[in-house]
C-alpha cells in the first residue's frame, strides 16, 4: 500500500464521507507524511549512499583520519536539501497540502523522516569507522598513514566519527527550519548570513582570553563524557528545531 493510499484508509473522509479540516489522525497522519517523504527521496538517497559509502572509506585510509567515517552523516543534510527540492517539484507540497494532513503532521513527518536518515547514519558511522580502523591498522603492507594515529584503537576511532556525525547532525537542526520555511532556494541566503555570523562569533570567542579556559574546561572531560554531553546538546537542538519549523510551516503560504 503506498502512502497516499495509507492515508485515504485513515481519512475521515474515507469513513464518513465528510470531516472537517481539524479533524485529524494526530500520530497517524504524521507516520503517513514521513513514508511520503521517505518514497519521494529513497532512490535519490540510494544513489549518493553508493558514492558516500566508499568515498568515506577511501579518504579514511589515505589520509589516516578516522573521523572520516564521520562524513557519512551529512547524509540527513544531503536528505533534507533533496526532500525541499522535491518539495518545490510538480506541485508536491501543494498536493500534501490538500490531503488529510495538517501542517503540523507535515513537519513532525519531515522530521520523523530526517531522524530515520539520521538513525542508518549512525549505524554507517558506526561500521565505517571500524573498516577504517581494521583496514589501516592490519593492512597486509603494514600500518598506513601517520604514525602518529597508529595507536588509535578502535574505542578512539568510534567516537572520532561520532563526534564528526554529531556536529553535522547540530547543522542539519539549524537549517531545517529554514529549508521547511523557504525553500532551498531563498533559504540558501540565510544559511549563508548564519554561516558567516557563526564564523565570527567563534573567531571573537577564541581571540578572547575567556577561551583558554574554556577549552581548559572541556579538555578536562572525559571523552565519553564529553561525546554524551554534545549528543544531548544535539538532541535538544533538534527539539527546538522541530518547535519553531513546525510553528513557521503552519504560517506558509503555499
Amino acid at each position: 500500500m503506498s502512502p497516499v493510499d495509507a492515508l485515504s484508509s485513515a481519512s475521515p473522509m474515507a469513513k464518513t464521507g465528510t470531516a472537517r479540516p481539524d479533524q485529524r489522525h494526530g500520530a497517524r497522519g504524521a507516520l503517513v507524511a514521513c513514508r511520503m517523504d521517505l518514497f519521494a527521496i529513497s532512490s535519490s538517497m540510494r544513489r549518493y549512499l553508493l558514492t558516500i559509502v566508499p568515498l568515506s572509506i577511501v579518504l579514511g585510509v589515505l589520509v589516516n583520519s578516522v573521523s572520516e567515517a564521520g562524513v557519512i552523516g551529512s547524509l540527513v543534510l544531503s536528505a533534507a536539501i533533496m526532500a525541499t527540492q522535491w518539495d518545490g517539484q510538480a506541485g508536491w507540497e501543494s498536493f500534501k497540502a490538500s490531503l488529510p494532513i495538517s501542517r503540523r503532521q507535515t513537519a513532525a513527518g519531515r522530521y520523523l523522516a530526517m531522524l530515520v536518515f539520521g538513525a542508518v547514519d549512525l549505524a554507517l558511522v558506526l561500521a565505517i569507522s571500524a573498516v577504517i580502523w581494521a583496514i589501516v591498522t592490519y593492512s597486509p603492507f603494514g600500518p598506513l598513514g601517520d604514525p602518529v594515529n597508529l595507536g588509535l584503537g578502535l574505542e578512539e576511532t568510534i567516537s572520532a566519527s561520532l563526534m564528526t556525525y554529531l556536529c553535522l547532525m547540530l547543522c542539519t537542526a539549524a537549517i531545517l527550519p529554514l529549508l521547511l520555511r523557504f525553500g532551498t532556494t531563498d533559504s540558501l541566503r540565510w544559511i549563508v548570513l548564519l554561516s558567516v555570523v557563526f564564523a565570527i562569533a567563534i573567531a571573537v570567542f577564541f581571540s578572547g582570553e575567556e577561551a583558554a579556559g574554556v577549552i581548559g574546561f572541556i579538555s578536562s572531560l572525559g571523552e565519553w563524557v564529553l561525546l554524551a554531553l554534545c549528543a544531548a546538546v544535539t538532541a535538544g537542538a533538534w527539539l527546538a528545531s522541530y518547535l519553531v519549523a513546525r510553528a513557521w510551516y503552519v504560517r506558509k503560504r503555499l
